[in-house]
C-alpha cells in the first residue's frame, strides 16, 4: 500500500541561504515553515503583528511546525523565541536537528522547553552549536501529556549572541544561613 506520496522535481528546493529563518513573525502566514494542520495553526492572537504560531495540543514527541534553516558547522546559534500559554500545563519543545542526520544538536545555553503557565508572552532564548550540521531543523513540539495550547511569536536566528537580556543584579548578602556548612548544622532543620 502506498499513502501520502509526493514527487518533487530536482531544484524545485530554493537554496537556502546560512542563518536565514524565513516568515519567524508568521506575518507571511505559514510561507517557510511545515506545519501538521492536526497540531498547530496561525491565530491573530500575537505578540507583535497581526500573526503568531499557535501549538494545538501536539502529540507527544510529534512534530507541529517545523523548518529548516542552512546553517555554518562550527558555529553556535542563538534562537530566541516569544511565548505564551493559553491552557494546559505539560512541556513544549523547540527540538534543534541536524536536519541530514535526525540528530538532536548540542544546547550550548538556555532552555529548550516552555512551562509558564501564566498566560502571559515570555521571551526565550537558546544557543545551539552546529557541530558538523550544515542544515538545522527547527521542530517545534511537546514531550509531555497534558500541553494544551502554546502561541509562538517572533522567533529569530542569528549567528553568535545577539543583546541577550541583562543579567540579573548580585546578591550583595548571602540570604541563606550557614550555606557552606562551616558552622556545622547550625541554620539547617533535618528532616529524616
Amino acid at each position: 500500500y502506498l499513502d501520502d506520496v509526493t514527487i518533487t522535481v530536482a531544484g524545485d528546493e530554493p537554496d537556502l541561504v546560512p542563518g536565514e529563518l524565513i516568515n519567524g513573525d508568521f506575518e507571511e502566514l505559514e510561507q517557510g515553515w511545515e506545519i501538521h494542520p492536526s497540531y498547530a495553526f496561525i491565530t491573530t492572537d500575537s505578540y507583535t503583528g497581526d500573526y503568531a504560531l499557535a501549538l494545538d495540543n501536539p502529540s507527544t514527541w510529534g512534530e507541529a511546525a517545523t523548518q529548516t534553516i542552512a546553517v555554518e558547522p562550527q558555529t553556535e546559534y542563538v534562537i530566541t523565541w516569544y511565548s505564551k500559554r493559553v491552557s494546559g500545563s505539560g512541556y513544549f519543545n523547540l527540538f534543534v536537528l541536524d536536519r541530514d542526520t535526525s540528530w538532536n544538536l548540542s544546547v550550548v545555553s538556555g532552555q529548550n522547553w516552555m512551562t509558564d503557565t501564566s498566560g502571559n508572552w515570555v521571551r526565550n532564548c537558546v544557543v545551539v552549536s552546529t557541530g558538523t550540521a550544515t542544515n538545522m531543523m527547527i521542530k517545534w513540539s511537546t514531550s509531555d501529556w497534558n500541553p494544551g495550547q502554546m502561541l509562538i511569536d517572533n522567533i529569530t536566528v542569528e549567528k553568535d549572541a545577539p543583546d541577550e537580556p541583562a543579567p540579573l543584579p548580585p546578591i550583595e548578602e548571602n540570604q541563606l544561613v550557614n550555606g557552606g556548612f562551616e558552622e556545622g548544622e547550625y541554620g539547617w532543620e533535618w528532616h529524616a
